[in-house]
């Protein structure tokens, strides 16, 4: 399954969200899979330098810079990364050892079963909203960031503004 991941450098707009004011604007908006919502998650990574924010957005297509400028009021520079991400995975009876000899253990040998599960969600803290089909809202008191992934697949393309 194929995932984009598209970091700007740049300041979301409020209204595109729902909300009056930038300061109101939560460090994560995690969605639904839904065809009507064109990206699964938009969060706050990082702080560049000369101080601003760079926001990581996930989705299934190349988000269109027609849509960037809809979400985002300001931003200087776009990279995006095509990700071979979340394989389908068949559940096996076959598990490897993990004692392979006496002193010698092989502790992955559950890799290939749980490497596509998100265990991220304990870390952080803040608040995050779900957009909902339908119109509805709900803001979460936790923030999940999930920053790893399977780069081995990975193309970016850059582009600036």
């Amino acid at each position: 399954q194929i995932t984009w991941a598209t970091f700007v450098k740049g300041t979301p707009r409020a209204d595109y969200f729902g909300l009056a004011h930038a300061s109101d604007l939560p460090d994560a908006v995690l969605t639904v899979e839904d065809d009507t919502i064109p990206f699964s998650s938009l969060g706050l990574v990082a702080t560049s330098p000369d101080g601003a924010l760079i926001y990581k957005l996930f989705s299934r297509e190349p988000l269109a810079e027609s849509l960037l400028d809809e979400i985002f009021s300001s931003r200087d520079v776009v990279e995006r990364i095509r990700w071979e991400a979340y394989p389908v995975l068949s559940p096996s009876r076959d598990l490897p050892p993990f004692r392979l000899a006496d002193g010698l253990y092989w502790v992955n040998a559950m890799e290939f079963a749980v490497s596509t599960m998100d265990d991220d969600g304990d870390r952080g803290g803040g608040r995050t909203q779900r957009r909902q089909p339908g119109g509805g809202d709900s803001v979460s008191a936790k923030k999940g960031r999930s920053d790893s992934a399977n780069h081995s697949h990975a193309e970016p393309v850059h582009s600036s503004r």
